[in-house]
């Protein structure tokens, strides 16, 4: 089983650094937590592995957004200088929304 859940943590992660540590001990909480819930129906490998895969969805989907937000920061922040004082002040505003979005994104937690 464990060599099952490094290959998904590799393929999700596409590195074999900290990243991979991290998305392994994601797997790892959301087993723990749903072990509870097993309920024997299948065997517990089939019931890992659908664990691990939907938390491989989550993560990645997770980086995509950041990956989006991060897009956009940088969109405002290579635009053509503000003329006005309103253009200067609008892209601020937006410059803070992207980066609270990306500082979300990073610190919640994939596990829910």
């Amino acid at each position: 089983m464990a060599p099952m859940l490094l290959r998904i943590a590799q393929q999700i992660s596409r590195s074999t650094g900290q990243e991979m540590d991290d998305v392994l001990q994601d797997f790892l909480v959301r087993i723990v937590m749903a072990m509870r819930q097993f309920r024997g129906q299948a065997k517990l490998s089939t019931y890992l592995r659908a664990i691990a895969n939907n938390s491989s969805i989550t993560i990645y989907r997770k980086a995509r957004r950041a990956r989006r937000h991060l897009r956009r920061f940088r969109e405002i922040v290579r635009t053509r200088p503000s003329t006005t004082r309103h253009d200067h002040v609008e892209r601020q505003v937006d410059a803070r929304r992207a980066l609270r979005s990306i500082a979300a994104e990073f610190s919640t937690s994939t596990i829910q």
